[in-house]
């Protein structure tokens, strides 16, 4: 968690030099990465709210369906998909507005188990378009595939800790 907050804190100050919008998404989806794992491994509920566990369920569900929307603006922005592929473009758009929905509806306990499902539509969906933008001579997409691709692998086997498996 340390190393998360070095690299909100450093991309916060790039974003204030810069003035670059993709360092503030980004800064927001660490953020959101950090609410994620304190949510998952408890620590939410142990610092925060131990005498609650019923608040834990929900913080789970938010956290995880807010996560798209930081990760598709950030993808929007770092790929420059607004100006260079527009389907990839309104898919993000339409994941945002989906994720934003559960996001707000697990607030109500309504949407129990969705914010799982459109991660994992999600997921994958940003390293195809990554990988099709590539393939179409985006070069800074080669990075954005190098780095999901980690991201993808350190969900993966943190879920399948978290789930015994590991």
């Amino acid at each position: 968690c340390g190393a998360l907050l070095v690299m909100l804190l450093y991309n916060l100050f790039l974003f204030v030099i810069i003035r670059d919008l993709t360092y503030i998404y980004y800064v927001i989806l660490v953020l959101a990465n950090i609410s994620v794992f304190a949510s998952v491994t408890g620590f939410f509920f142990k610092y925060l709210n131990p005498h609650t566990p019923e608040i834990n369920l929900f913080l789970n569900e938010f956290f995880i369906s807010f996560l798209t929307v930081p990760t598709s603006l950030f993808a929007i922005s770092f790929l420059e998909l607004d100006k260079r592929n527009t389907w990839a473009y309104r898919a993000l758009i339409g994941m945002i507005v989906v994720g934003s929905f559960i996001c707000v509806s697990t607030l109500f306990g309504v949407t129990y188990g969705f914010s799982s499902f459109i991660i994992s539509i999600q997921a994958p969906l940003l390293l195809i378009i990554g990988v099709y933008e590539r393939l179409k001579g985006n070069k800074v997409a080669t990075f954005y595939i190098l780095a999901w691709s980690g991201y993808l692998i350190g969900g993966l086997a943190m879920t399948l800790r978290n789930q015994g498996t590991l």
